[in-house]
This record gives C-alpha cells, structure tokens and sequence, in this order.
C-alpha cells in the first residue's frame, strides 16, 4: 500500500511538466492557425440543448435537485444560442461526473470544435475545473477491443501536426488510471465514426457506461442518427 502511494505522489510530481508539454500540443500551429479558430465568432456559436428524456433513479434525483422528474420531463432547457462556456454549466445527474453529447450533422464542424475547445482549455479559457483534458479521434483508435488508456491518451495528437513523447503517455496514462478519472475530461470526436463492436465491448464503452473510470466526465461528438446509443448515458444533449 505504501508503495502504491509512493508511486501516485511520483506520478503527480510528474504531471505538471506532462500538462504542459500536452497544452503545447493543442496549441499546435495546426489548431493554433486555423482560420476558423481565429474567428472571434468561434467563442459564441450556435448551440441549443434537446430535450432528455431522463432515466434517473431516486437517489440521483436526491443529488441533483436540478432534475425535474424521473419520467422524462426536461430540465436546463435554452431555446437561445449559448457559448461554448456554458456547455459545462450545468449541475450533472451523477456527481462529480458530466456526460455531454454534441451531435451535428456530416462536415457542420464538429470536429474542429473539438480541436478549439482543448485550445481553449491550454489557454486556460475552457474546463478550468478539470487537471486533464484528453482529446480522443475515435476513428484513429486500434481496431479491437483491447483498448487501453494510453491509446486514448495517444490519439489526441493524431490529427493535429504534433506530438508526446511516449514517457509522457505513459504519465497521463498512469495518473488517469490512479485517480480513477477524477479531474479529467474526455473529448472523444467521432462516435459515428467508432467501429460498432467498439461501441458495444471496449475501453471507450466501459468510460461511457461509467464502468471504467468511473469519475471521468466526457463531451463526445456524433451525427445525429448514429448517437441514439448515447442517449442513455448522457446528462446533457447538445445540437
């Protein structure tokens, strides 16, 4: 046991020098120069929630007052535009754990939101409230179901023109996996895009499911008819 503690103490002593090296990965020239990323309109885009259709138990209900009922009936409804701000601005079903859904149509930029919100958060602009926020392009991952969370933690930097080192990978990796997802983010883009055996039986599925990582928060990205298998796992549902 005390060795145990003796290597989480190691790990956090390491993680501020990771962050750091991970924040120079988001802000990337790729990202950092994107003309779209430049646009002050970027920071206020058109966003709306949908209505849930909640499944919560009475315990739930007790935690997050916020919920009307247990039958359905929608809470933190805004039929106006909302920043990018607000989408982490609301009191989650399940403490300490938000589970958000962005959906979109094919090429409306999804994507490229992503990119701009880990840009935000190594700004230090966006999910101030998180150590760790892990980009994951859930089309680049292995396809099989033996998934760890050094593949997530490897996949942000594959479409964004840099990189970590694996020493670093490693850190992250261990750091998430000790705290059982405590302080970290996932913004996994792409689930449409997600092999669907991998939806079912995977890493990805069990940090969905709350299985894994059991207090990690997650905003994940998809098209509209490809998300029906989220519905029951998010909190809040973004278009």
């Amino acid at each position: 046991r005390k060795r145990n503690q003796g290597r989480h103490l190691a790990i956090r002593g390491l993680i501020e020098k990771v962050l750091t090296n991970l924040k120079e990965v988001y802000q990337s020239p790729v990202i950092a120069d994107h003309w779209l990323l430049k646009d002050a309109k970027m920071d206020f885009v058109k966003l709306q929630l949908i209505k849930l259709e909640l499944k919560v138990t009475e315990a739930e209900l007790l935690c997050a007052p916020s919920v009307a009922s247990a039958t359905g009936q929608s809470h933190d409804i805004k039929e106006e535009p909302f920043g990018l701000q607000d989408i982490l601005e609301y009191e989650p079903v399940r403490p300490q754990r938000k589970c958000i859904l962005l959906e979109g149509e094919p090429g409306i930029g999804k994507s490229t939101l992503t990119k701009h919100l880990c840009y935000q958060f190594a700004e230090g602009t966006f999910a101030g409230e998180y150590k760790l926020v892990i980009r994951v392009v859930l089309r680049g991952l292995p396809s099989d179901t033996t998934l760890s969370v050094k593949d997530l933690v490897r996949s942000c930097t594959s479409d964004v023109g840099a990189s970590l080192d694996e020493e670093d990978v490693s850190t992250l990796s261990q750091y998430i996996t000790a705290n059982k997802g405590e302080d970290t983010l996932f913004i996994m883009d792409g689930y449409d895009e997600f092999p669907e055996k991998l939806q079912k039986k995977s890493l990805v599925a069990d940090i969905l499911n709350g299985k894994t990582l059991p207090q990690s928060s997650f905003i994940i990205t998809s098209r509209p008819r490809a998300s029906v298998p989220l519905h029951d796992k998010i909190d809040r549902r973004i278009e």
